[in-house]
């Protein structure tokens, strides 16, 4: 009962008592008390309800989950909406995993599809990529994707670090963001177009800009080719396969 729990956090507020927000791993059914403070109820949550409040329960006892895709991934999506999905968001359900409310909200359709793909038969072992990314939440994300299409994914957190990693790993091709740290991407696919000994390793640079002129200087850097972030994944793993068939 949703006028109920607005009643209770009213009473609580007044009564001095802290009420923390949910958590997928630790919160009841209902409100519970966890290390002598009061917890939020799953159930309580506006969209979410018992039913999938149970299953959710239920779904973790065997483990807890260990990030929002898995925890997407277990869900069965009948039982869990993409309404659902943003209350738990921001009830702040996910907090524990480190991601930005507001980050996880805005790629909220990416995640659920990440999720139905997790779900499907993974294709055989296909190739080593690099993938070049200091946004933790996008490097993870298409990361989990590519590994679930068969690949093996190397990240690198900035262009130094990955041209190093070039030389040393050899990868099948490398995924660069243009807007790395301390080396950039147009600096990092130069150095390395340059380098013999990685120069033959296919460059796809990834950009948020998606003018034609982004597109000219990414290649006059040396990169194979160009995509634009956020990513269309089907475009990128086109384009990806083209050079690893």
């Amino acid at each position: 009962d949703k006028d109920r729990t607005a009643i209770f956090l009213s009473e609580a507020r007044e009564m001095g008592v802290k009420v923390n927000t949910p958590d997928i791993n630790l919160s009841s059914e209902d409100f519970s008390v966890n290390n002598g403070e009061i917890l939020f109820g799953l159930s309580a949550i506006r969209n979410v309800g018992d039913v999938t409040a149970q299953k959710i329960i239920i779904e973790r006892q065997n483990s807890d989950y260990e990030s929002i895709q898995d925890f997407l991934t277990r869900m069965d999506s009948r039982s869990l909406n993409k309404r659902g999905i943003e209350a738990l968001i921001q009830g702040g359900a996910f907090d524990k995993f480190g991601y930005p409310r507001k980050g996880i909200y805005e790629k909220i359709l990416d995640l659920i599809e990440d999720a139905k793909e997790s779900k499907s038969t993974k294709n055989s072992a296909q190739g080593s990529l690099f993938e070049f990314e200091d946004n933790e939440m996008n490097r993870d994300m298409l990361s989990r994707r590519l590994s679930r299409r068969g690949y093996e994914v190397l990240l690198a957190f900035d262009g130094q670090a990955g041209l190093d990693m070039m030389k040393s790993e050899k990868p099948d091709l490398v995924l660069m963001d243009m807007g790395l740290p301390v080396v950039d991407g147009w600096d990092a696919t130069t150095q390395a177009k340059a380098d013999p000994e990685i120069s033959s390793i296919p460059i796809i640079a990834l950009t948020a800009h998606a003018l034609e002129s982004d597109k000219q200087k990414a290649l006059d850097c040396g990169a194979d080719d160009f995509d634009t972030k956020p990513v269309d994944f089907k475009r990128l793993l086109s384009k990806i396969d083209s050079f690893l068939a």
